[in-house]
């Protein structure tokens, strides 16, 4: 999909080219599946979302598999610092560390392998769930109903 001139017909960017949308702004219309409408200069009509993939692709740019909340980074930066300093790897920083434990237990819920999740809990809203990976002993509540996953929290075991 060629995003050249396509311009964004709503919101805070409305009027815009989309080539011209900061990359933080793409993500949150994936992440959320924005409906709301491209067009492009032949007049044809796509959602937000989509374009917003294609000028990802474009640009060179990654879309990340998994978003990680400021929330998240800051309760585990004083709840599971100790955790994280006897567990990362080499250069892994604490937002790398929750990305590859997120990744793994999305993975795992995928496989749907019950040894991994210890009871795992669905919350008020749909597609948002909460598990505890049993040799960390750790609570991971992620929301999948997006496009892309969000890691929403994170505590220890009998934090509330």
């Amino acid at each position: 999909m060629d995003t050249n001139r396509a311009q964004i017909s709503f919101g805070k960017y409305y009027g815009e080219w989309i080539t011209r949308v900061p990359y933080s702004y793409l993500i949150w219309g994936i992440t959320n599946k924005c409906m709301g409408e491209v067009v492009f200069p032949d007049g044809r009509v796509a959602a937000f979302y989509e374009v917003a993939k294609a000028e990802i692709a474009r640009r060179g740019e990654k879309i990340v598999d998994i978003d990680i909340s400021r929330h998240a980074i800051n309760r585990a930066s004083l709840r599971l610092n100790s955790l994280w300093q006897r567990d990362h790897r080499p250069d892994e920083g604490l937002h790398s560390w929750l990305e590859r434990w997120s990744e793994y237990a999305l993975s795992k819920i995928k496989d749907s392998l019950s040894e991994f999740i210890e009871n795992p809990v669905c919350c008020e809203k749909e597609n948002q769930y909460m598990f505890k990976i049993n040799n960390k002993e750790v609570i991971f509540v992620l929301d999948t109903s997006g496009a892309i996953p969000v890691l929403k929290t994170v505590m220890r075991k009998g934090d509330r």
